[in-house]
């Protein structure tokens, strides 16, 4: 077949993929976790805001004394961008043995690239709220030596104490949902109508589960390692596109075997509910920067931010 790339074709089909993936998270999480577009200069976001004033007081209707009025005091959001890039060389002779249409294959290079995209984007996502919320040792409940159930979640989230209700997600690893449906299942002597047989269905004090598989999900303190659960509030996390998705091709003969060179880059901005990033950090930071406690301030106080955090085995 005569080989035709698309670029067009490629980045529509890659954009159409990111935007799926992302959706999904942000559905399977009730919304803790927020997709968006904002296309923005420089490495940061920030936002300006006044903190809670105009406290109210009993008055006396008979003084005549003289009051010190409340001064406003602002509080600082920072968001961070991180880029991406994407580089892949294919034959000729691979494409040719693609055994499909023209543009079946180009299809499928761009949703390829765009669920890539997306699961390097959610990663971002997830090793940035694990970051921020694990930096106040009051949002943690357990210390790692016991196995996830039901009531360690219930102690995660009662660390927001009124705010409890906020939590609308769990985002957990496999091997904790495992373990929270084998607790579900020995909980009840009639196995087959419990609903952990039929439909898998555990529970979550109402919350919904997000199983996912990702490194940011894990501790270890070099003796030790265990599994973290994510207790999301709504918005917890945002990712917004922060620079136009680019997917470039071109023809490479330089090479034993000529080929396609695909190049995709772009950017997010990743903004954590409550907590603001410290630019001393640096820009574009890596995994184990955006990991690090240091990289996250709380702005206000710990009812009004991404989550809490459940340490288990």
């Amino acid at each position: 077949m005569a080989i035709a790339i698309k670029d067009t074709v490629i980045q529509t089909e890659a954009i159409i993929g990111v935007k799926d993936n992302l959706e999904n998270a942000r559905s399977a999480t009730g919304g803790a976790i927020q997709v968006g577009r904002n296309i923005h200069k420089g490495d940061f976001v920030d936002e300006f805001m006044f903190d809670e004033f105009g406290q109210i007081t009993r008055r006396d209707p008979n003084s005549t004394a003289a009051v010190t009025p409340e001064r406003l005091s602002s509080l600082e959001d920072v968001a961070v961008k991180l880029y991406f890039k994407g580089d892949l060389f294919v034959t000729n002779t691979e494409l040719e043995r693609y055994g499909s249409s023209v543009k079946s294959m180009n299809k499928g290079i761009g949703s390829t690239i765009g669920r890539n995209i997306s699961r390097w984007a959610l990663n971002k996502a997830l090793i940035s709220v694990v970051g921020a919320i694990t930096s106040q040792s009051t949002l943690i409940a357990g210390d790692g030596t016991a196995d996830a159930d039901v009531s360690i979640l219930n102690d995660a989230v009662f660390k927001l104490g009124d705010q409890n209700g906020d939590v609308v997600a769990f985002a957990t690893p496999s091997l904790v949902t495992h373990k929270l449906i084998g607790n579900a299942i020995a909980s009840t002597a009639d196995q087959i109508a419990y609903g952990a047989v039929y439909n898998a269905q555990v529970g979550t004090l109402g919350r919904k589960l997000w199983t996912v598989d990702n490194a940011a999900l894990g501790w270890s303190d070099g003796t030790n390692s265990g599994n973290y659960t994510l207790g999301l509030v709504k918005g917890a996390v945002t990712i917004d596109e922060s620079e136009v998705i680019k997917i470039l091709s071109d023809l490479d003969i330089a090479q034993e075997n000529s080929g396609y060179r695909f190049k995709a880059e772009g950017a997010y901005t990743v903004k954590v509910k409550g907590f603001a990033y410290n630019t001393a950090q640096g820009i574009n930071p890596s995994d184990s920067v955006l990991a690090d406690s240091a990289s996250w301030s709380l702005i206000k106080d710990i009812k009004h931010g991404a989550g809490v955090v459940a340490k288990t085995k």
